[in-house]
């Protein structure tokens, strides 16, 4: 008997969906709490222990600011997990061709090719969950249908959930100086803000642009995926347009 793949039943679509409402939550909730610190400054405080109260909302409205960032990117890794987790291994009834024996995973894995395609397989030896999804996507010829900005969006999201995961709102000094040097290095500076303390970096938040950013990066590969696997480009072509149309716009 010839083996076939076995479709996953994950509904990533309306996972999609939710993650979309929660964004818009989250969004309604921070403009709420920057609308009360403007309404606080505008009040004009005559009084020391009022410019404190002044201050205090403003600081609560940054560390509000990077728990939407928590909250959202926290649901987008795991959104990236679940979809990669259950669609990787599918590619491989699609891919036409060979794997270059020479490449470390595909030897890893030359004795299990569906271990190969298994993002889930391997260790952080090998660059951890978003360096395995590039490589299987890579070398299976299919990366470009994800993005030109993929590989950079997947290493920043989850680059800044796991700080925020390991380290909390106000991250160690050396933690601080080592994801400032990523921003630097890796050109994420239109993603994240950073307030200071003094001369040095003191917190992270998310800008909405490299939410949006995460949020298309959902969309796209749930959308390249069906192009792949079940030969429905239709999303896949809308996203496209939708991309030119809004470059022509800019023009």
């Amino acid at each position: 008997m010839t083996e076939s793949p076995e479709l996953s039943e994950v509904d990533h679509n309306a996972h999609f969906r939710a993650l979309s409402d929660l964004a818009d939550l989250l969004d309604g909730w921070v403009t709420q709490w920057a609308e009360e610190a403007d309404k606080a400054a505008q009040s004009k405080p005559k009084h020391e222990h009022q410019e404190d109260a002044v201050i205090s909302v403003y600081q609560h409205v940054g560390f509000v600011e990077m728990a939407r960032g928590h909250a959202l990117v926290s649901s987008i890794t795991a959104f990236c997990e679940s979809l990669f987790k259950n669609q990787l291994p599918l590619l491989r009834w699609s891919f036409k061709g060979n794997l270059p024996s020479e490449h470390p995973r595909v030897a890893q894995f030359a004795s299990s090719p569906a271990s190969f395609w298994d993002s889930s397989k391997g260790g952080e030896q090998d660059g951890g969950l978003p360096r395995r999804v590039v490589t299987i996507l890579s070398l299976g010829g299919f990366i470009d249908l994800f993005g030109v900005d993929f590989e950079k969006t997947l290493y920043a999201v989850f680059a800044y959930r796991n700080a925020m995961v390991h380290n909390g709102y106000e991250w160690p000094e050396d933690e601080r100086e080592r994801f400032a040097a990523k921003v630097a290095g890796n050109n994420w500076t239109e993603w994240f803000n950073c307030s200071t303390s003094g001369d040095k970096p003191w917190y992270y938040y998310t800008t909405p642009l490299f939410r949006k950013t995460c949020l298309n990066l959902c969309q796209r590969s749930v959308a390249a995926f069906d192009a792949i696997i079940l030969g429905d480009s239709d999303r896949l072509t809308a996203l496209d347009n939708t991309s030119k149309n809004k470059k022509r716009r800019l023009i």
